[in-house]
This record gives structure tokens, sequence and C-alpha cells, in this order.
């Protein structure tokens, strides 16, 4: 039996998704060369993508609901700042 290689059957629109992808990995991994850096990274992509430290969310008074998702890293939480699951129009 042979296997299709599936860079075969990419078109130009998943080649060029692929390289999006690749890029901002790219730029993850420049910007994060230790643990540490990979940390900071993560939690300000997190921000960036709408996450907020889950000790703001509680001195707000934000109800929370179990089964959020929740970012942990350097001893903090991120929990979604909109109202419903993480990607779900948040």
């Amino acid at each position: 039996m042979e296997r299709k290689n599936a860079w075969t059957t990419y078109d130009e629109k998943d080649l060029q998704a692929l390289e999006d992808v690749s890029k901002g990995y790219r730029a993850y991994l420049d910007g994060g060369k230790t643990e540490r850096e990979c940390v900071k990274e993560t939690l300000a992509q997190a921000r960036e993508a709408g996450y907020i430290d889950l000790a703001q969310a509680v001195a707000a008074g934000r109800k929370l609901k179990a089964g959020v998702c929740q970012l942990h890293g350097q001893g903090r939480d991120a929990v979604p700042s909109g109202q419903g699951a993480p990607g779900k129009g948040n």
C-alpha cells in the first residue's frame, strides 16, 4: 500500500496558511529562548487574545464557571475576558 504524500495535496491557500502558522511559531520561538521567556510570551499572547488575569477577574467580582479554560504561568491564571467559553466569540 502506497501512502499519498500530503505535500502534494496542498493548494496555494493551504500553503499560505501553513506559512502564516510557521511565521507565528518562529516569532514565538524567537521571543522565548528560555522557559521564563516562553512563559512571558505565552502570557502576552493570551492577553492579546482577550484573556485576563484570574486575580483581576476575582477582584472585579466576575462570576467564574467550572470548565472555563485557565492558562497557568508564573503563579498566575488567566480566564477568557468574554462571557462564554474560549473560541465562542468572546
